[in-house]
């Protein structure tokens, strides 16, 4: 499978909370422009950020859907307000607060 390409990286999963990183937030992000070129810089612009976890390019009324941790909100807000609501290209934000983890898996049903 690994030939296959189909197997990617190995890691190891850390706990976000042991190592200050305890709030995980869901951010949904809207864009002012659709073109090719706004929407690869700001594709290059998250894969810059090592707090943003994922980034889904998503359907329906938002454009992007983010999860980022930080060691607290003061930190989260740090980021949106700095980096993510001052990219040229975004037009607003909605965050939400995870108040527990649930279920957490990188194991894929195959």
């Amino acid at each position: 499978m690994e030939e296959a390409g189909v197997l990617k990286a190995q890691v190891r999963l850390v706990d976000a909370e042991r190592v200050g990183r305890g709030v995980n937030v869901m951010c949904q992000v809207r864009m002012k422009s659709h073109s090719p070129n706004d929407r690869q810089s700001f594709e290059a612009f998250l894969n810059t950020k090592p707090e943003v976890m994922e980034a889904h390019s998503m359907s329906g009324e938002w454009d992007y859907l983010l999860r980022i941790v930080a060691e607290d909100v003061a930190g989260y807000e740090r980021f949106l307000m700095r980096d993510l609501l001052n990219h040229a290209n975004v037009a607003t934000a909605a965050s939400h607060f995870a108040l527990s983890q649930v279920k957490y898996t990188t194991a894929l049903p195959v």
